[in-house]
């Protein structure tokens, strides 16, 4: 078994975005393409440094 130091991190940040993948999959999101065409269509907030 690996012992990097940050390899906590990285399974941590795999078991993120696969959620975020399940997540955006329910929204009919199947590709990069159809991913940005999801985000863009998306309503922007406030700007934080507004």
């Amino acid at each position: 078994m690996p012992t990097h130091r940050a390899l906590a991190d990285v399974q941590a940040t795999v078991e993120i975005l696969h959620a975020l993948i399940d997540r955006v999959g329910s929204h009919g999101v199947s590709s990069i393409n159809s991913l940005e065409d999801f985000v863009l269509t998306k309503k922007k907030g406030r700007s934080f440094y507004s």
